[in-house]
């Protein structure tokens, strides 16, 4: 599988070129969303991308929040090699045995009866130029895949795994010998090709030649007393035809053409087996807001010269571009702080009284509890894109009436902070205030024995709670 996710990676953005679609991968996890962790790195991963068509580029820009294929169709590329129309030819023709064929009929003389030896030869030369046709075809095939592979790799929309599928089937119909079932292409099978095609094609060219000399021999030694009135008449025409076509073809694929045969074979396989059908970038997450433009272009599809084009090889300012996919990527985790001014509304319970003299008596009278303070609220929480984001807060008020209240109230507590750009807060927890309380050992219900002297009072810091509402100052 050319395509792997690490999943170390915080965040994989995988797009499939043809199919064009989008997959996002976070700690090895499919998400809908893509989203990282402030300071992580994403990675872009492109997947069939052919990049002797295409080159892709990403394009990154952020924002800070401050603060407050199927295998349909590929039956059409094995053309000339299983019942296809295009037809693979060369200069020697499949033998017609028939021209072979002693019949009765011709004459009931025989060379064969004379000089037994030619029989053999011409068994000899027909066999060995059977096979040095096998061999043709396994070159003429060999160059017609080449040229099929030159075309099927600059194949901009199919699937990288169907293109090395079908590489791999056409490179091993070319290389594997006639009739031959099971054979696996390694790091030497090119070489080994072209030295035994080389080895065998001039091993059967002597043969023949060996064979058709000798067979010309007795033929001529035979006719000098006979003539043509024998049933081997005309063979020493078709065995020199033979020769003479097996000759202009051992001078056509010299040792060094063979060579450079199966090495231009060899060279379409590795270009396209192993070039990997993608495109990969990083980038490290840094602000609040990613966006991601993702652009391709096109490298002059129809006037394609280079047989191996490098990717990032032209300037993308000549070329051009077919399309460009954006995606907004949110970074979670870097902590905000958030300013903003509104109302709290503390209370201390039972806590918050006010003592007096009531005929003699120390009495008791509740506070105003939930008095509205002005107040200023400095809120903190790791930032999420999300409409809430949860966090603390500090605060303070000053209440907007003086009886029965403190005059200076602290604020500690958690927020929510509401709206993608933070304008509102919710605010709630502890209340820190200063209140009245009895002093010298004093309580509620002592008889202070005047009806004029006043309770003995102390201001005293307190804990409550509180809830309150802020609106930002900044944006």
């Amino acid at each position: 599988m050319a395509f792997q996710t690490i999943k170390a990676q915080d965040l994989i953005v995988e797009y499939d070129f043809i199919h064009d679609k989008f997959v996002y991968i976070e700690n090895g996890k499919t998400v809908v969303k893509p989203q990282v962790k402030k300071n992580s790195e994403i990675k872009v991963m492109v997947k069939n991308l052919n990049p002797f068509v295409f080159i892709a580029r990403c394009n990154w820009s952020e924002t800070v929040e401050e603060d407050n294929s199927s295998m349909s169709g590929i039956a059409g590329l094995f053309t000339g090699f299983a019942g296809g129309t295009e037809m693979l030819s060369g200069l020697i023709s499949g033998l017609n045995t028939d021209v072979f064929t002693l019949a009765a009929d011709r004459s009931d003389v025989s060379m064969f009866t004379k000089y037994q030896a030619a029989q053999s030869d011409m068994k000899a030369a027909m066999k060995s130029y059977n096979n040095l046709f096998d061999i043709e075809q396994s070159l003429v095939r060999t160059e017609f895949t080449t040229k099929k592979l030159k075309k099927l790799k600059y194949n901009p929309y199919m699937p990288s795994d169907s293109l090395k599928a079908v590489t791999q089937i056409l490179t091993l119909n070319a290389l594997k010998a006639k009739n031959q079932q099971d054979y696996k292409i390694s790091a030497t099978s090119f070489l080994q090709k072209a030295t035994e095609v080389q080895n065998n094609m001039m091993f059967e060219f002597t043969n023949l030649k060996t064979a058709s000399t000798n067979f010309i021999a007795a033929y001529n030694a035979f006719a000098a007393s006979n003539g043509t009135d024998f049933s081997e008449a005309g063979l020493d025409v078709t065995i020199k035809d033979m020769l003479a076509k097996a000759t202009e073809m051992t001078d056509k694929y010299t040792g060094d053409q063979i060579h450079n045969t199966i090495e231009d074979l060899e060279f379409q396989y590795e270009s396209i087996i192993y070039t990997p059908y993608e495109y990969v970038c990083n980038y490290m997450a840094n602000g609040d807001h990613l966006n991601l433009d993702l652009d391709f272009w096109e490298t002059s599809p129809y006037s394609r010269s280079q047989e191996y084009y490098a990717s990032g090889g032209d300037a993308v300012d000549t070329l051009r571009k077919i399309r460009t996919k954006s995606v907004n990527i949110l970074v979670r985790g870097d902590m905000k702080i958030n300013t903003g001014v509104g109302l709290g509304f503390p209370t201390y319970f039972n806590k918050n009284q006010t003592y007096s003299n009531r005929d003699s008596i120390i009495t008791s009278t509740p506070g105003n509890n939930y008095a509205p303070c002005i107040s200023t609220f400095i809120s903190f929480y790791p930032y999420s894109g999300k409409n809430v984001h949860w966090g603390g807060c500090f605060g303070v008020g000053i209440p907007v009436q003086n009886e029965g209240t403190s005059n200076l109230n602290f604020f500690l507590g958690g927020s929510a902070v509401l709206g993608s750009n933070s304008k509102v807060g919710i605010h709630a927890g502890l209340a820190i205030g200063q209140l009245d309380i009895l002093n010298n050992g004093q309580k509620t219900g002592d008889n202070l024995g005047d009806i004029y002297a006043l309770p003995a009072t102390k201001r005293q810091f307190s804990t409550g709670a509180f809830f309150g509402i802020s609106f930002a100052l900044n944006k």
